[in-house]
């Protein structure tokens, strides 16, 4: 189900319930998967059959690295409101929910949660994975657990993780503290060159080619976002 929607479930509350929760049912999928595993391995006598624990999280939090924007949108959604000319803010998720008002109110809990479990708790448990590498990193299960986190960039910058999640987090904290549109444009632009000026100086992947790619796609996402300025 890619859209609540799709599911019956139309109305604010519940929407937004589903797209602020969607990690943790991911989370649900992952141990149930392994749960089952485990089950069968014990019920056939066939151990090769169990998934192994550090392998299945590499994969998971892997998921969370990959699309941590998308993750960070959804967290943010709730607090993305727009003016319009009757002086009432509303929701840029659904323009029917007036923000500061009931329905929102009703949300904010769920919101905030939202945000420090899936924007900083993630955030943070990457960023100590990092810092306590160099130290951990002859331990096995270590390296399979967080081999996400360094298998794609050189070893001298082994933290480039930590640059990707800030940028997922900075992108969508725009249309918190950007209340216009031309604002919230620059603000883009402000964020994207600066991780193309970082991604230049410090050419973290592995392969050159993987460096140029990556560098184009943010030059091309912010030439793109630069015309927006005419509209």
């Amino acid at each position: 189900v890619f859209r609540p929607q799709c599911a019956g479930m139309s109305d604010f509350k519940s929407s937004m319930t589903v797209k602020i929760l969607g990690p943790a049912v991911l989370i649900l999928l992952f141990t149930i998967t392994w749960a089952a595993s485990q089950a069968v391995s014990t019920a056939f006598d066939r151990p090769v059959l169990a998934m192994e624990k550090n392998r299945l999280l590499n994969v998971f939090f892997s998921l969370i690295l990959t699309f941590f924007g998308s993750i960070s949108a959804m967290a943010f959604s709730l607090f993305k409101c727009s003016p319009n000319p009757n002086n009432i803010k509303t929701l840029l998720a659904d323009r029917a929910v007036n923000c500061y008002e009931e329905d929102w109110y009703g949300m904010l809990g769920l919101g905030v949660v939202g945000i420090v479990v899936w924007c900083i708790g993630f955030g943070l448990l990457f960023a100590w994975a990092i810092f306590v590498s160099p130290k951990r990193f002859s331990n096995p299960d270590f390296q399979t657990r967080w081999k996400f986190l360094f298998i794609k960039y050189r070893p001298d910058v082994h933290w480039w993780a930590i640059v990707f999640v800030i940028k997922g987090i900075l992108l969508n904290f725009g249309f918190l503290i950007m209340k216009t549109g031309i604002g919230q444009i620059f603000w883009f632009m402000t964020i994207l060159m600066a991780y193309i000026c970082l991604a230049i100086t410090w050419t973290p992947w592995r392969h050159l080619w993987v460096n140029v790619l990556d560098i184009w796609g943010h030059l091309c996402l912010w030439l793109v976002t630069s015309t927006m300025i005419w509209f």
